[in-house]
């Protein structure tokens, strides 16, 4: 069975989630999950950032090009913008996946915590 989250929402109303009949609120709503949102949050925060630093070099390299072909910037100087800024992408994409490994170990290492607390009880 299920029932309406117990929460409520910005404009003084009930939330509207269906929720099961063991819980009380949503994961929205949850204050045992505050600081679960709250990691959440700033995730989403790091990724939009990440994404903007992306559309920032794609741009660039947009515009290196549009100068090389209408000879305002040398094939030579272009080719080695180009270069740097593949250096750069693949040093962000290098910190990008040790973040995520670190989060992951951080993940594991609770989740068997947890596990570890459960067969003691």
């Amino acid at each position: 069975m299920s029932h309406q989250c117990e929460g409520i929402v910005n404009g003084g109303e009930r939330c509207v989630r269906i929720i099961s009949d063991s819980e009380r609120w949503c994961f929205g709503h949850h204050p045992d999950r505050a600081a679960e949102r709250s990691e959440n949050a700033a995730k989403a925060a790091r990724a939009k950032h990440q994404g903007s630093e992306l559309s920032q070099v794609k741009q660039e390299l947009r515009d290196i090009a549009a100068k090389v072909l209408n000879g305002e910037v040398s094939t030579a100087k272009g080719s080695v913008v180009g270069q740097l800024l593949g250096v750069y992408l693949r040093a962000c994409e290098t910190e990008m996946k040790r973040r995520e490994q670190l989060e992951f170990e951080e993940r594991l290492q609770a989740l068997e915590a947890e596990q570890s607390q459960e067969r003691a009880s």
